[in-house]
């Protein structure tokens, strides 16, 4: 059975997944514990084949909750091809450390309840 491993940053943790040919299952070593692959890529071109082959279902939800901050912080709109490569930019710095984008947006402070 063939398989690979991909590596990438996660909170400040360094997570390497492996992945196992014909499976639906990925394994997280920094967490120990398995982890379903996604069903599609979930975003288009060869960056949405790059996150599909190299991101857990859990990986690309931790996404999705540090781009809706990305967005509000930065004003940034869906409808903006400017705001879309800036977006590109935070996903290739969130899942695989490149560049200097993907962090939570500088001065970002949670609400208070």
């Amino acid at each position: 059975m063939a398989a690979h491993a991909v590596f990438f940053l996660l909170d400040s943790a360094i997570v390497i997944i492996l992945f196992l040919e014909n499976l639906d299952l990925c394994f997280l070593f920094v967490l120990g514990e398995k982890a379903d692959a996604l069903g599609t890529p979930p975003y288009p071109g060869l960056l949405g084949q790059r996150i599909f082959e190299s991101v857990s279902r859990e990986g690309w939800k931790k996404w999705l909750e540090r781009q809706v901050l990305i967005i509000n912080e930065n004003q940034l709109s869906s409808a903006d091809p400017q705001a879309i490569e800036v977006l590109e930019q935070h996903m290739l710095g969130f899942f695989f450390g490149e560049g200097d984008m993907g962090d939570i947006p500088q001065g970002f402070a949670p609400r208070k309840k």
